[in-house]
């Protein structure tokens, strides 16, 4: 009801290793005419697989997402698209396939060009 998807972000590195955040993006409907809140994006606590607990940020501020836009976060840039671009998705069904597309290990924003 607050324009704020929440989620679990679990980023693997190579080794196996799982990295997990619980996050939250807040999709505003416009970034114009005097909107009081942007766009933004918040990491609510970090995952400890070994101790099985959620660890609290010590800056767990709300981050305007305009700076991650530009390539800098090549993972939260890929989800704002997939979940705030086109007004906020109506279902999670739609969600998930928004995700799938615009976010997905296969989408273009995804893949990487370097190889």
């Amino acid at each position: 009801p607050d324009g704020t998807i929440r989620y679990v972000l679990n980023v693997q590195s190579q080794q196996g290793h799982d990295n997990l955040t619980a996050e939250g993006i807040y999709c505003s409907p416009t970034s114009f005419g005097g909107e009081s809140k942007r766009s933004s994006y918040k990491v609510f606590g970090y995952g400890d697989p070994v101790n099985k607990r959620w660890i609290a940020p010590r800056k767990g501020s709300w981050k305007n997402i305009g700076s991650i836009l530009s390539g800098a976060d090549p993972i939260r840039g890929p989800l704002f698209r997939a979940f705030c671009e086109d007004g906020t998705p109506a279902s999670q069904q739609a969600l998930q396939q928004r995700v799938t597309e615009r976010a997905g290990k296969y989408s273009p924003s995804m893949i990487n060009r370097s190889k």
